[in-house]
């Protein structure tokens, strides 16, 4: 079983996307996720935050039945919005094999 690891993600708006959530998030940068993943998080999250925000979550990789994967975090789980110097140092502290 995946353990839940601390993952900064950026929300953005998502027209033309299959949702019904006119808000997104995906994995930031560096942390060894594609930019095309999404993430399974609150939608009060999302709805209460702008679009670009970028979030420190507590997360998982999850696979659908499809194959597809993507960030999953609890909805009742804790998050906190961070500045982009301090999700790159994140990134960098948490995630060096992948930052650059």
């Amino acid at each position: 079983m995946a353990h839940y690891l601390p993952y900064i993600i950026e929300t953005f708006r998502s027209p033309g996307e299959p949702s019904h959530n006119p808000v997104r998030a995906r994995p930031f940068a560096g942390q060894g996720l594609s930019n095309t993943m999404r993430v399974s998080c609150s939608t009060r999250m999302r709805k209460t935050q702008p679009a670009g925000v970028l979030l420190l979550i507590q997360a998982k990789v999850v696979e659908h039945a499809t194959g597809t994967q993507f960030l999953y975090a609890n909805p009742n789980a804790s998050y906190r919005t961070v500045s982009e110097a301090e999700a790159r140092e994140h990134v960098k502290k948490t995630f060096p094999k992948f930052s650059k």
